[in-house]
């Protein structure tokens, strides 16, 4: 009798996931190790960094201060043990860019169709639709 290939066929074993800065790598966090309390944790706070950024051009000091606070718990989340003096030579445009390809890498295997609403809730609370 021929053996039926496996159903499910996975591995416990992980490419770790990186970003160079000033060509050294640093591990930032990913999927497979997040739990839901830790998705959650950094959905909340990337939502609040959205809703901050579209009315950025309107911040009173204190407002901005609050924002570049929310990017800041943002990155120091991705990042595993970030070397704070390495994290405090980036400006806001590369922490930016650190948010949006963690961001692409929690959603990669979230299906187009869940993606597009909650684009569209983020959108509606932000006051863009």
């Amino acid at each position: 009798m021929a053996k039926n290939p496996p159903i499910l066929n996975i591995s416990s074993e992980r490419d770790e996931d990186f970003i160079t800065i000033d060509d050294v790598d640093y591990p930032i966090r990913n999927r497979d190790t997040l739990s839901f309390k830790d998705i959650h944790y950094f959905t909340r706070n990337a939502q609040k960094v959205f809703k901050l950024f579209s009315k950025q051009e309107e911040f009173s000091e204190e407002e901005n201060k609050e924002f570049l606070a929310s990017y800041d718990k943002l990155v120091d989340f991705i990042f595993i043990d970030p070397p704070k003096e390495v994290l405090e030579k980036l400006s806001y445009k590369k922490r930016e860019k650190i948010i949006a390809v963690f961001t692409n890498l929690l959603s990669a295997d979230v299906p187009k169709e869940v993606l597009e609403k909650v684009e569209i809730e983020i959108m509606k609370e932000i006051g863009s639709v």
